[in-house]
């Protein structure tokens, strides 16, 4: 029986603002995302035909994404780290803001941008979340 925790990690972005969500394997980033976030395209690299998708072509989220306004989600963003580039040309070019979420901080280090550390709740009793703006 899976038992769901419920996370006292909240994240409220500016309009435009773009974040990435680290955090260890089985944490709940996953099911965090698809109940915070559900207005929000969301790519999720862990299936097969879509890891496929991007990894072959990064490309591909530039052109499909290039007119949305809102938020985009990429769950497992350390798959596909081709990524980034796109995403940041987004960010700079685009009306679209970027959630990342992925399980390996050490991919990619401290970037200036705002980020969560989701910790595992056997290691953190009152403190679930860590938010830190740089």
């Amino acid at each position: 029986m899976n038992k769901i925790i419920s996370r006292l990690l909240k994240i409220e972005l500016p309009p435009k603002q773009s974040a990435f969500l680290w955090g260890p394997r089985k944490t709940g980033k996953t099911y965090w995302i698809t109940k915070n976030f559900r207005n929000s395209v969301l790519i999720d690299l862990l299936k097969t035909d879509v890891f496929a998708d991007y990894v072959s072509r990064p490309s591909l989220l530039r052109e499909r994404y290039q007119d949305h306004s809102g938020l985009i989600v990429i769950d497992e963003i350390q798959m596909v780290p081709e990524l980034l580039n796109e995403i940041h040309w987004m960010i700079e070019n685009t009306a679209a803001a970027f959630f990342q979420c992925q399980s390996r901080q050490k991919l990619f280090p401290n970037s200036g941008r705002h980020f969560a550390w989701l910790q595992n709740p056997a290691m953190a009793k009152s403190n679930q979340s860590t938010s830190h703006r740089n």
